[in-house]
């Protein structure tokens, strides 16, 4: 005798990547849903209408994906681009490069940068205000291995202790 599937909680989204998912964001404040893949796109979605509310497209596989709020958000380039994107009016800009896939972005909010990690091995520090896109802070590190994460949280920490903050 055979189990029987699990019966299914969640749904598919219309119009969905034609490639693999490489990472997806919720927002904190919405129904709205981010989606990076290989298919060399950035959608977003309202999950809640299951509707697709903007597409952007890379000049190669999008790695990562974050919301700097309700209104924008950035992504994390095979092509080596860092892109922001600004939902209402489609405009879409080039934040900053590396000098290898960009592997992982996140945006802090609590130091007001969009901090990218690449396969060049350097974490970089992006500012938006004053001059969008210069770096503010580069660090380098000789592990091979994809260490994003964990460096990413150094950052933050890094970052917040710079300003005071805990």
């Amino acid at each position: 005798m055979s189990a029987a599937p699990p019966p299914s909680s969640g749904r598919e989204l219309a119009n969905p990547p034609s490639d693999g998912i490489s990472n997806l964001r919720f927002s904190n404040h919405s129904d709205h849903l981010l989606v990076s893949s290989w298919d060399k796109t950035v959608r977003l979605y309202d999950a809640g209408a299951n509707v697709l509310k903007g597409e952007f497209v890379h000049g190669g596989p999008v790695l990562d994906c974050c919301f700097h709020d309700d209104s924008s958000g950035f992504s994390a380039c095979a092509d080596h681009t860092v892109r922001r994107y600004v939902f209402s009016s489609g405009k879409e800009d080039i934040l900053g490069r590396h000098d290898a896939p960009v592997r992982c972005v996140e945006y802090s909010y609590a130091a007001g940068q969009v901090i990218t990690g690449s396969w060049d091995k350097t974490l970089k520090c992006w500012t938006l205000e004053v001059q969008a896109g210069q770096i503010a802070h580069l660090l380098e590190h000789t592990n091979n291995q994809n260490a994003c994460i964990p460096f990413l949280l150094l950052v933050i920490t890094w970052l917040l202790q710079q300003q005071g903050g805990e």
